[in-house]
């Protein structure tokens, strides 16, 4: 057959079509057909060995030629030679004949000669260079066995030849010596096949050689999708050559392996190298040892439009070259790729690195430019050499480890989203518009990045030097240039895990050896009290040191007088990066009310060091407020002394108990790094295995939470570093990991886990995941399940192809692929998946399974063979798109919910989409789209026009979202949601004036609608635009519920809100993702700020909506403490993660649960990361505007902040009362005896509530 396939050119796929005209190719496919029709079949006779000639060893008897079709297949287990007579005179002989099959069976065809004959050569003649009746194919059918040729013959010829052509089939070629030429040229056809639907492998020894000469010719591992190709080329002389490109992994899973000084060689003008090339390929590439190489004298591509591997080992060369002799790692979107070297990897063109890593400890030259783009995971890591000619541009990650590093012919320029960190040396210029880290990833230890060049830090405050200083002896990152040094952007230095501050250190930071020019434009340094830091030294010598606080001697002339009043008069106001000559007095890089109260504290003395503890010098303060108000003369001014006294007491408390919200208490489950280790949030995998990264972690109702992680440390690489992790029974492990380590899939030696999907887990602390697979036995054909725990260990629920656990559905039906499961409170999983095998095509593939029955079963499959939507017999199922999840929702009970389109011959229109429910084996129509019905109930002739995705609660009831048509429906009123929480399909929100709308100003609608989610009580969460007077791009967005029956907006972009409650002209600009609600009616989002003092690194964070309130979880630019310990270990949050689109009875991955626990990941600068859970507080009482559990004087400073947060007279009302038990801690004598100064003068009720206060946080 003549058929079309993909090519790659000019960066985007084409089609690779017949160069023939469509009369001509089907005259060559009738010649190719009659040739065949004229091929005699000539069968092996005899289990023994014999000659080639001998006309008594082949059925029919007679020795093969001309149109005869050789077939060698006596069965399974069966091996023999067939040998072929030389000759001493010329001409040598030829053993020509049409084709030849290898089945079942061991055949080895060797020369015979004696002495002074020559070889003679064997061709196989038919000229065809389809994939159909070509003229050499080992392992032509599905019999049982593997069908093995050995050859040792000198010249063996084919046009085309192919190794495992049928699905099912399992065929080797064995070249012990000698050559093997492949003729055939085509721009259509592939020559050389290896693995084309089923299983092939091919093995070079022994000096042989295996040349596909044709100017078209091309080789190919692992051609279609159920394809396994293997090619192993190895010793010296041994060779691959191809004409034209070598692919490894076309659809299916191709692997090359070059050993012992083996050569492969793609040496045509087209001789490119694609490892991993279409969507679903796997292709895979080790160049071992010394002398092995391999060579393109095109593009090497790792990940075209799949995954790629390449690995070259120590001694080991690949070249690419010629005039487009570029390097692309993950070339397309969803291409994912990886390089490892440790050998010489040499590119003449340019090298792009878009999705992938390329590391290794070897050696890469590159010819021209370099670029790692931003992309998912991009990623350079080397401790080898890198010579690149051109310039370097990084915009995902470089690691440069080794002392010899990174050679730049240009320039090295980080770009706003790249970072650069090692701890090895750069020759070249660099410029950064993004992160600088001197120091390695794994284990966040500290280190020396040495340029030899100049350093550019441009002025803008995207570029970032980040440093970490982990012990006084001159233990701290530090950047070395040998050239100039010009600065702008920030400098960001943190405090490693295990140092502890002293005065008198001092840290050389930068050193130059040109000249220094510019100055950072902002100093992000450690606050530790009683230090601060000096900075005088750092652009002089590059050296920063920390010194004792001088208190309020701001001027530092050792004495506190009125000229230091003065300049903290003048700096009042400066709330970040303020230095101590500019009034910052207790050195928290800010000039407020408590550097005055320091100042009037020390009046008159000399410099303070010492900084009483935080519950003494707290209650210090408080005793100023009764002095202060018997001091400072008339009543009004001793209110006034009282007021702001107990105001900067309050701040103080606030200062002393960290960042964390008031009445939300957090609590750290893993952490990055050593430091994540030596606290017992690690992995628990071994000493010097640390997590580095993290998926989205979910929770339970137990407040257990799963997550998946990434490691790195001792023993990890790229093969065994990821994982899923519980804490589970308190104790933080891992349930399943990549690679050998385990836990593995349980499924036979050499199968691994090669990725795992997010988690879900459930009531009983149980997770289910898609996962994909590798090693023995695992191939293109049947490498990715899905998998659970709940049976107490790591079991299969369903499989890829004939492995199984499968679909059930006949002999030789299995399934191809499937989505991530949902996964309910009693252990069962519900995906949708598509099946493959007998009977199966386009129009039937298409189930939505489940175990809920106890064993895997279809709920409904797409055609005639059913289960189908239960709408009488002219109605099927014609697919399940639609829904991102695939199906929608699964309820403890078993219910499913999930989207169908409908055909229905019977019907005009005859398709439609249905939302449906399935429990107890029976299908139910919940709503239909066209006139079919269910319908919206909204009058004559409307009806639904699309339906979205569903979701579910325990009860069973449904509710979704969609769009109406008809009855004088326009698109500005067609958008709603639906649910049937009240026993009938009925409309919950809708766009336009006709509602349901917000509830919020007259004239303001809805205008579109995110998916819902639904909770317990049948209540709903959604994501919402709006419309209407006074609406525009900057308050248009909103959170919305229906918690009570009536809708209310939980947060609003733009000042009309409700707002994030973090401080004036602050309000939400957007909102991340769907919002996650529980059974209390809590809900939780991320959210996007804008206003003022809002930039890049605070202009996000969680929050959650608790009796109509909103309360910040966390927000970008926080200190947060992660030690769960007694110590403190302050970072700074740059990102927060938060999964949502979750009602908590829908079997999807929740962040929020019933109790109000709430599980997050958050990212630090510096590079660290984490899993933590907050408890968010319950709902307050009428007045509890902080949510603390009581009406004091906080509240009313919140409601002074924000007045939306509640009615004054509320706090008025039930100012003093406790809505929670207040805590019965006993001072000690210390802390009875400020009290007791505290007492004497000044408003006893405000005093007591502020000790109240003290007492509970401490």
């Amino acid at each position: 057959m003549i058929s079309s396939m993909l090519i790659f050119r000019c960066g985007r796929p084409a089609i690779r079509r017949p160069r023939l005209t469509a009369i001509v190719a089907l005259l060559v496919l009738i010649v190719m057909w009659s040739d065949m029709a004229q091929a005699i079949p000539k069968r092996w006779a005899t289990d023994s060995s014999g000659s080639f000639a001998t006309a008594a060893n082949w059925d029919p008897v007679g020795v093969p030629s001309g149109a005869d079709l050789v077939r060698f297949e006596r069965g399974p287990g069966i091996a023999y030679s067939t040998t072929f007579p030389g000759k001493i005179n010329l001409p040598l002989p030829v053993y020509a004949f049409d084709s030849l099959r290898v089945g079942p069976n061991t055949v080895s065809l060797a020369d015979a000669l004696t002495l002074l004959q020559g070889p003679g050569t064997v061709s196989i003649t038919n000229p065809t260079t389809a994939q159909v009746g070509r003229g050499l194919v080992i392992g032509d059918s599905n019999l049982a066995g593997a069908s093995i040729l050995n050859s040792t013959l000198a010249h063996l010829n084919a046009v085309a030849a192919t190794i495992g052509d049928v699905a099912g089939s399992d065929g080797t070629l064995n070249l012990n010596a000698g050559d093997f030429t492949v003729t055939g040229s085509s721009a259509v056809d592939d020559e050389l096949i290896v693995g084309n639907q089923g299983h092939g492998v091919l093995n070079i020894n022994g000096n042989a050689k295996l040349n596909v000469v044709g100017a078209a010719g091309n080789i190919v591992l692992g051609k279609q999708a159920s394809g396994f190709g293997a090619v192993t080329v190895a010793g010296v002389g041994s060779q691959l050559t191809s004409i034209g490109q070598l692919v490894i992994g076309e659809q299916g899973f191709g692997q090359l392996n070059l050993a012992f000084g083996g050569q492969v060689h793609a040496t045509g003008v087209n001789g490119d190298i694609m490892i991993g090339n279409l969507a679903g390929a796997r292709g895979y590439v080790w160049v071992n040892e010394n002398g092995s190489q391999l060579t393109s004298s095109g593009e090497l591509v790792v990940g075209n439009y799949g995954e790629g591997y390449l690995r070259v080992a120590e001694g080991a060369i690949v070249d690419v070259t010629g005039t487009s002799g570029n390097l692309y790692l993950g070339k397309f979107p969803g291409a994912t790729g990886e390089i490892s070297v440790y050998g010489t990897l040499n590119v003449e063109g340019d090298a792009d690195i878009r999705s992938g890593v390329l590391d290794g400890d070897g050696q890469v030259n590159v010819g021209g430019d370099a670029m790692v783009r931003k992309g998912s995971g991009s990623r350079l890591f080397g401790a080898g050499h890198w010579g690149i000619n051109g310039n370097l541009t990084i915009g995902g990650s470089l690691e440069v480890q080794s002392a010899t590093g990174v050679s730049v012919g240009g320039l090295l320029a980080v770009e706003s989203t790249g970072k650069l960190y090692g701890n090895g040396s750069i020759s070249g210029d660099v410029t950064n518009l993004g992160l600088v880290a001197p120091a390695a990833l794994n284990d966040d230890p500290v280190g020396t990045l040495r340029i030899a060049g100049n350093y550019t830090q441009p002025t803008s405050i995207s570029g970032i030097l980040a440093l970490v200083i982990a012990d006084a002896q001159a233990v701290n990152d530090r950047l070395e240039v040998s050239g100039n040094m010009a600065l702008g952007g920030g400098l960001k230095v943190a405090f490693g895990a295990s140092y502890a501050p002293q005065a008198g250190d001092s840290f050389d930071i930068l050193d130059w050896g040109g000249v220094l020019s510019g100055a950072f434009q902002f100093l992000d340094l450690p606050f530790y009290r009683p230090l601060h830091w000096n900075t005088s030294q750092l652009y002089v010598s590059g050296v920063i040191s920390l010194e004792p606080v001088f208190g309020a001697d701001v001027n530092e002339d050792g004495y506190v007088n009125a000229a230091d009043l003065a300049i903290i008069r003048a700096g009042y106001g400066i709330t970040s990066s303020a230095l101590h000559k500019f009034g910052d007095t207790d050195g928290d890089h800010d000039v407020d009310g408590r550097d005055f109260l320091n100042w009037q504290r020390q009046f008159g003395g000399i410099s303070i060091v010492a900084v009483p503890e935080p519950t003494t010098l707290i209650l210090f303060l408080f005793a100023a407020v009764g002095l202060l108000g018997t001091s400072l003369g008339p009543r009004r001014s001793r209110a006034a002394g009282r007021t702001a006294v107990a105001a900067a007491l309050i701040a103080l408390v606030s200062a002393y108990t960290g960042t964390a919200v008031a009445g939300v208490q957090y609590n750290s489950i893993a952490l990055s790094g050593a430091g994540g280790t030596s606290l017992g949030l690690g992995p628990n995998l071994g000493s010097g295995v640390n997590f580095s990264g993290f998926g989205f972690p979910a929770i339970n109702a137990s407040g257990e939470v799963a997550f998946h992680g990434i490691v790195s440390g001792t023993g990890v690489d790229t093969l065994n570093n990821l994982g899923i992790f519980t804490n589970v029974g308190g104790t933080l492990g891992v349930v399943a990991r990549t690679g050998d380590a385990g836990p593995g899939p349980n499924l036979g030696s050499g199968v691994n886990f090669s990725s795992v999907s997010e988690p879900v887990l459930n009531a009983s602390g149980e997770v289910a995941f898609f996962s994909r697979l590798t090693g023995f036995g695992a191939d293109g054909t049947f490498d990715s399940g899905i998998f659970s725990n709940a049976d107490g260990t790591l079991i299969t629920l369903a499989r890829e192809a004939v492995a199984g656990p499968g679909p059930n559905i006949g002999v030789d039906v299995h399934f191809s692929t499937f989505n991530s499961p949902l996964f309910n409170d009693v252990g069962k999983i519900v995906f949708t998946g598509k099946l493959t095998g007998s009977g199966i095509s386009a129009a039937n593939d298409d189930v939505v399974f489940s175990n809920i029955g106890g064993t895997l079963a279809a709920v409904a499959r797409e055609g005639t063979a059913g289960p189908g939507p239960n709408l009488g017999p002219t109605a099927i199922f014609q697919n399940f798109s639609g829904s991102p999840l695939g199906v929608s929702a699964l309820n403890a009970s078993g219910t499913i919910a999930f989207r169908g389109n409908i055909s229905d011959n019977s019907l005009s229109p005859s398709t439609s989409t249905g939302i449906f429910t399935h429990a107890n084996g029976t299908t139910v129509l919940v709503a239909r789209s066209a006139n079919s019905g269910p319908g919206p109930n909204l009058g004559p002739g409307i009806i639904f026009g699309q339906l979205g995705g569903s979701v579910i609660n325990a009860a069973g009831n449904v509710a979704f979202d969609g769009n109406l048509f008809g009855g004088g429906v326009t698109f500005t009123d067609d958008s709603v949601i639906f649910s049937n929480t009240g026993g009938t399909l009925a409309v919950v929100a809708r766009e336009g004036p006709a509602g349901p709308g917000p509830n919020l100003a007259v004239g303001v609608n809805f205008g579109s609608f995110e998916a819902p989610v639904l909770n317990a009580a049948g209540e709903l969460a959604f994501m919402g635009t709006l419309v209407g007077t006074g609406v525009d791009s900057t308050n248009d967005k909103g959170i919305f519920t229906s918690v009570g029956g009536t809708l209310i907006s939980v947060a609003r972009t733009g000042s009309a809100g409700p707002g994030p409650n973090v401080g004036e002209n602050v309000n939400f600009s957007n909102f991340f993702g769907a919002p996650v609600l529980n059974a209390s009616g809590e809900t939780a989002f991320v959210g996007l700020l804008t206003g003022d003092g809002v930039n890049a690194t605070n202009d996000q964070g969680i929050w959650a909506n608790v009796g109509g309130a909103l309360v910040k979880i966390v927000r970008k630019g926080d200190l947060f403490d992660v030690d769960p310990g007694p110590r403190m270990d302050l970072r700074t949050i740059s990102s927060v993660n938060l999964t949502g689109n979750s009602g908590g009875e829908d079997g999807r991955r929740s962040s929020l649960n019933d109790a109000g626990l709430l599980t997050f990941a958050l990212s630090f600068t510096g590079g660290s990361g984490g899993i933590f859970t907050a408890m968010v507080p319950s709902p307050a009482g009428p007045g509890d505007f902080d949510l603390d559990g009581d009406v004091d004087g906080r509240d009313f400073l919140v409601w002074q902040r924000n007045p939306c947060v509640g009615n004054l007279t509320d706090w008025q009302a039930n100012y003093g009362s406790p809505f929670t038990a207040a805590s019965t801690t006993v001072p000690e004598p210390t802390t009875w005896a400020l009290l007791s100064i505290a007492l004497a003068g000044g408003n006893f009720a405000i005093r007591r509530l502020i000790v109240e206060r003290i007492a509970r946080n401490y």
